[in-house]
């Protein structure tokens, strides 16, 4: 999809991007189970959905063309399904083997529909949206190759580019701390120019949930071990 974009010398040819919101079915005991122990599998589902909805919300006000939620395993639950109607997002089944693979594929597809593609997690509480819209002008104005939104972790939040490269997603220990750095590696190899969004943190286990607590829309929702 192009827009057309008035210019200083007529008319313009805008470059279209789509945002890709990467989630596991929300279902009980089968996502976010290191939180388990914590909240319990429904206190670890409600919250995977909750996050889930509120990166929705703000991919939806973003500068992209289009936004996409990849759900795996399974695309026809009840709560995905609500979201595609209460939201303008079309919902897909990652393909692949594993995160790498799934991730790869998303890419290739939605760049032979679009200029760029950014893809994002879904449970980054401080993700806003000036991070999704930098990551947006970052590959709309062509300012670089490539997008990274670096985790506290170690790992990253958000990619994003203009051409696929399959090596970027390929022998990466997904979860590890050198995630990040593996990639700038698989970047600078590739010869690619490219910017980082601000660094945040995601939801993984209890102590990400006592920082969750501090913020905005998550404080207080549930009673913390002591």
């Amino acid at each position: 999809m192009v827009s057309i974009l008035p210019g200083w010398h007529g008319y313009i040819m805008a470059r279209s991007g789509v945002l890709i919101i990467l989630t596991r079915t929300p279902v009980a005991g089968k996502t976010k189970t290191r939180l388990i122990p914590a909240l319990g599998a429904e206190g670890a589902v409600r919250l995977h959905r909750k996050m889930l909805l509120r990166t929705i919300e703000i991919a939806c006000q973003s500068d992209f063309t289009r936004c996409e939620l990849h759900a795996w395993p399974d695309t026809q639950h009840d709560f995905l399904q609500q979201l595609s109607v209460q939201f303008p997002v079309g919902i897909y089944a990652q393909k692949g083997k594993n995160l790498g693979e799934r991730m790869c594929n998303a890419v290739t597809r939605a760049l032979t529909r679009y200029d760029f593609v950014v893809i994002v997690g879904c449970d980054i509480p401080l993700l806003n949206l000036p991070d999704l819209n930098h990551a947006h002008a970052i590959l709309q104005q062509q300012q670089a190759d490539a997008v990274l939104g670096p985790s506290e972790d170690g790992g990253y939040y958000l990619i994003g580019m203009d051409r696929a490269e399959p090596s970027l997603f390929q022998g990466l220990r997904w979860g590890s701390v050198d995630v990040v750095d593996y990639t700038r590696t698989r970047l600078a190899e590739c010869g690619w120019c490219w910017k980082e969004t601000s660094i945040l943190w995601d939801v993984d286990d209890h102590t990400d949930l006592v920082k969750l607590q501090h913020c905005p829309g998550f404080e207080n929702e549930w009673q913390m071990p002591v």
